[in-house]
């Protein structure tokens, strides 16, 4: 970790570091084992995510907890992963927020809640990642290095709770990131709504779909889980859900479909 943040910071620091630094092909690997989709990448499109990846290490900080020890790998997965939604839109990197929580494994979250009668719940679940409005992303190491993840393809924690960051841009974790216009909006809410509500019948009938029963529990959710299957399993969203695809699509300026070597199942 340090080495890593010697390199940045001798480049001028976090107030320059995206107009002055320079990748470091070392990072390239790490790109290259751990961040879907990005072999498959234009040489283009890999470009820039390798400068938003620059920019993410030099305007975010990472601390180890649990007893977890840094190493350039963790940082550069998450940097990279998180970056591909930010890859062709405009505008700074995720700006509320500050630090990236990384735990060796699953952590227990301590949640403080009063009803209105004033009796106070406490609760503390295991959980493997988290985005906290204050402006910290928490994440599971062990449910982040996909040679570790004990999930199934169509899930990534980091894209996931990304997700929710965007999600939260407009003060609101809704389901609905800023848009550019009013009828953007308008489209995205007719588009979202119908989809929530299929995923939501299809759960109280039992029926299987390419985004999990989680996706069924909040319009937040939905949002989180559908950007995940959305970079994780294209082909097969579209398929099922080709106008929420499409509006993913055009959020994120970016269609995966196309990607060389895409899981079409």
């Amino acid at each position: 970790m340090k080495g890593l943040w010697r390199k940045i910071r001798g480049l001028g620091g976090k107030d320059s570091l995206a107009a002055s630094a320079a990748f470091d092909p070392a990072w390239e690997p790490h790109l290259e084992r751990n961040v879907v989709l990005y072999g498959g990448l234009s040489a283009a499109k890999k470009e820039r995510l390798r400068a938003r990846v620059v920019e993410f290490l030099g305007s975010k900080s990472f601390e180890g907890c649990g007893g977890l020890e840094l190493t350039e790998e963790m940082m550069v997965t998450v940097a990279g992963t998180a970056s591909l939604l930010m890859m062709n839109r405009p505008g700074p990197l995720f700006p509320a927020l500050f630090t990236v929580l990384l735990y060796p494994s699953v952590f227990r979250a301590r949640y403080v809640e009063e009803t209105d009668s004033g009796i106070v719940h406490e609760s503390a679940p295991e959980t493997l990642g988290e985005s906290w409005e204050s402006g910290s992303v928490i994440l599971a190491w062990d449910a982040v290095r996909p040679g570790d993840r004990n999930h199934t393809l169509g899930q990534n924690i980091i894209l996931h709770e990304f997700a929710h960051q965007l999600d939260l841009d407009d003060g609101a974790e809704d389901g609905a990131p800023k848009l550019d216009s009013r009828e953007a909006q308008r489209t995205w809410a007719q588009v979202f709504q119908e989809a929530f509500e299929e995923r939501k019948w299809m759960r109280r009938m039992g029926h299987r779909c390419v985004l999990d029963d989680y996706a069924a529990t909040h319009p937040a959710e939905f949002f989180a889980v559908s950007t995940e299957v959305f970079f994780e399993r294209p082909a097969r969203l579209e398929r099922t859900f080709p106008r929420l695809y499409s509006e993913l699509k055009r959020y994120f300026r970016f269609d995966p479909a196309s990607v060389a070597g895409v899981d079409k199942r």
